[in-house]
């Protein structure tokens, strides 16, 4: 053979085994290629498994907590249907109801001191509330009404409810009475002058209202109830200051009509419910539960005897809503045998009303122009010149309609009103 024919079938031979590597370097490409493409479709379908699983996982628990909400729901809307209202929620309802009632008819409401009464009925009738009937516990039948009466600038909404012996709205002094029957020896209620006093060293006589706790001294003969200040912390305060002409010297005078002791005790009534000096004495609400009185303002005599305040209402101070206490009512309130004198000084036995404090009464000394009684620390009863400095216990008349809510008139467990 040739050597050119050699070469070129050498040549032909290198060529053919070229074009077969390349060619065998392509198919393998072609199938890493498609081995890629086979991991990159099985990628998303590997991922896309566990998303669906949560997918759905979440969508039962929508389903399940939509269909426990709506259970919840159901029950309580018909608990709500099928309620029955303590007979308190059934007086506040009367009470909302009728204060509704009357910011739409303002014209309805009483003027001065009068009152008037809406009934349940009228209330139902003008949208204020259910008929009382869907409202009651299951076997109660009841009446009900609302008093509405305007009380210092305020108008008191005291619900009435009558459900016979299941339940019945009761006033305070009802209340009272009925826990202290009345008595003629030892501690407790007596009757005195038409009044209802209680007497002796230890009485259930403490009453909470909103500010301070209180003794009730006497309920009148039309139910209000006569209360004092049990601890007033009170700065000392002369009876009264002025220059006093018959002795010719600022000794003040005894007249309480014109004393500095009655405007400092007027005083109290005007100060805003959030100031320091009203925490002390009586919230707005308070200020409606009260009711204006004639204090007895007479001078007595130091030798006069007994405790009816025969001497003391001789004279009054008209329509007041704060006073201070007599020397009559301080007397009243020992059961001490001996105690028959403002000079007694038995007066302070077997007394509720001495607290260790000094104070001032309202009575006048009737010998001069210048002395007052007041009450020492241990309760003696003492005649002092009215330029002299004493605390205040102020005295009020609750309202009769005044509802108890709570207590036993014990100092651990007083009285609460509603």
């Amino acid at each position: 053979m040739k050597d050119t024919d050699f070469n070129l079938a050498k040549n032909i031979k290198e060529t053919q085994s070229s074009k077969a590597k390349e060619a065998e370097i392509i198919i393998d490409e072609y199938d890493e290629e498609e081995d890629d493409d086979d991991d990159f479709e099985e990628t998303p379908s590997s991922s896309n498994q566990p998303n669906l699983k949560d997918q759905m996982t979440k969508f039962a628990f929508v389903i399940i907590g939509g269909i426990v909400i709506i259970v919840l729901l159901i029950i309580i809307v018909l608990s709500l249907m099928n309620r029955s209202y303590t007979y308190e929620e059934i007086e506040q309802i009367m009470v909302n109801a009728a204060e509704s009632y009357f910011k739409k008819n303002p014209e309805s409401l009483p003027t001065g001191t009068s009152s008037i009464e809406i009934d349940c009925v009228t209330l139902s009738a003008a949208g204020e509330m259910k008929p009382l009937e869907e409202y009651l516990p299951e076997g109660s039948v009841c009446t009900g009404s609302v008093n509405v009466q305007s009380s210092n600038g305020v108008y008191l909404y005291t619900p009435k409810l009558n459900c016979g012996e299941l339940y019945m709205t009761q006033e305070l002094y009802r209340v009272v009475e009925n826990n202290n029957k009345n008595t003629s020896n030892g501690y407790g209620l007596y009757n005195k002058a038409g009044n209802k006093v209680f007497r002796g060293e230890v009485v259930n006589n403490y009453v909470q209202l909103d500010f301070r706790v209180w003794r009730i001294v006497k309920i009148t003969s039309s139910g209000e109830m006569v209360l004092i200040t049990d601890e007033y912390p009170s700065y000392g305060l002369a009876w009264d200051d002025r220059y006093n002409q018959s002795v010719d010297y600022a000794s003040g005078i005894n007249s309480y009509a014109t004393s500095r002791i009655k405007e400092s005790i007027n005083e109290f009534l005007k100060y805003p419910e959030d100031t320091e000096e009203a925490e002390l004495f009586l919230s707005d609400k308070d200020k409606a539960r009260i009711v204006p009185f004639n204090l007895c303002t007479g001078k007595r005599s130091k030798t006069e005897q007994g405790s009816d305040n025969a001497a003391e209402c001789r004279e009054v101070a008209k329509q007041q809503l704060v006073g201070l206490l007599t020397v009559s009512d301080y007397m009243s309130a020992s059961t001490d045998t001996n105690c028959k004198s403002s000079l007694s000084a038995a007066c302070q036995n077997y007394n509720y009303l001495v607290n260790g404090e000094e104070w001032w009464t309202a009575t006048p000394v009737k010998e001069n122009t210048y002395e007052a009684y007041s009450i020492d620390t241990d309760g003696e009863i003492k005649t002092k010149t009215v330029n002299n400095y004493s605390n205040l216990r102020p005295v009020i008349h609750l309202n009769s309609r005044t509802l108890y809510k709570s207590g036993d008139g014990s100092k651990e467990n007083p009285y609460i009103v509603k």
